[in-house]
């Protein structure tokens, strides 16, 4: 092999291990930005359950430089995570297909992989650990390849998924409510830190015509006040408002409808869009969804009027 085409091998399989397998853990999604494990719960993977998250590892340099030779073929992984959690191929749709016959050798271990890049499918909660170990195939006859005798793990928490719903109330209002001092909407939440809330808000005026008075909006946690502490999970249900105020005078009906919830573990984890959410990780909302705030206008007696007798 030539230098140059060599040095260029070795400087790619430099930048693939750069990918490392804890930190192609956390970085998964377009909404994922931390890959320091030592940040505060970054040792552990939390993913929603539902999702169904990538994972990928790289061989070593010294792997990849005998394969550039000729001496072995690509390694072979024997992923595994126990009951419960099914593993994919990367699509997230194919099984891992067990590899038996690869290289020069014949009748490899069971449960060994071609796959580097995985995709694992989460249906409930609990604590899951991942792990792996890389074994080396012979391009030699008559040679066999190495098995990592230690591997490496991942411990991997499924969380809940969040969710939102109205606070036990269906509507609200009435007299007086457009010069309230405000008309803040009801809501309680649960879930993992940093929760988002998708909702828009229709005007009827006493003309009966309806429009989009608030579009399809996000509003974040700081604006909830949810006080849920950083990198907090499974928080339980918490009563909280959306702030809403109407135009004095603003008579008619306003109907709020929730659209869908996000927190820091579902948009990191929830990796492609569920039929009816807004976005990427959005839970779509089970149970009522609308919540009606009435604005009544308070009557103002007319003039008594005679009624003109008829027949005299």
């Amino acid at each position: 092999m030539k230098t140059k085409n060599l040095f260029k091998m070795i400087v790619g399989a430099l930048l693939c291990t750069t990918i490392s397998f804890s930190a192609s853990a956390q970085l998964t999604t377009a909404h994922t930005t931390s890959v320091d494990k030592s940040a505060p719960n970054e040792g552990t993977d939390y993913v929603t359950k539902g999702a169904t998250v990538p994972y990928q590892i790289s061989s070593s340099v010294p792997i990849y430089q005998l394969i550039g030779q000729g001496v072995l073929v690509s390694s072979v992984y024997n992923w595994s995570i126990g009951a419960g959690p099914a593993m994919h191929q990367s699509d997230g749709s194919t099984a891992l297909v067990a590899v038996a016959n690869k290289g020069t050798e014949v009748g490899l271990p069971a449960g060994f992989y071609n796959d580097t890049a995985i995709s694992i499918s989460f249906p409930a909660t609990g604590p899951f650990t991942l792990s792996v170990h890389e074994r080396s195939v012979s391009n030699v006859a008559g040679v066999s390849g190495c098995a990592d005798g230690v591997g490496v793990t991942l411990p991997i928490q499924v969380t809940n998924r969040p969710a939102v719903i109205f606070n036990s109330v269906a509507k609200i209002g009435g007299c007086g409510a457009d010069v309230a001092a405000n008309n803040n909407i009801p809501i309680t939440i649960s879930g993992s830190n940093s929760p988002i809330v998708t909702y828009k808000i229709d005007y009827t005026s006493l003309a009966g015509v309806t429009t989009p008075l608030v579009p399809s909006t996000p509003v974040n946690d700081a604006t909830l006040s949810s006080g849920w502490a950083a990198f907090s999970v499974d928080n339980p249900a918490t009563n909280v408002v959306i702030p809403f105020n109407i135009t004095d005078g603003n008579f008619g009906t306003y109907v709020v409808t929730l659209q869908a919830i996000t927190d820091r573990i579902s948009r990191k984890s929830l990796d492609k869009a569920v039929a009816g959410a807004q976005d990427l990780g959005d839970v779509v909302l089970s149970g009522p969804t609308t919540l009606t705030i009435y604005a009544y206008p308070t009557p103002v007696t007319q003039p008594i009027k005679h009624v003109t007798n008829l027949g005299w």
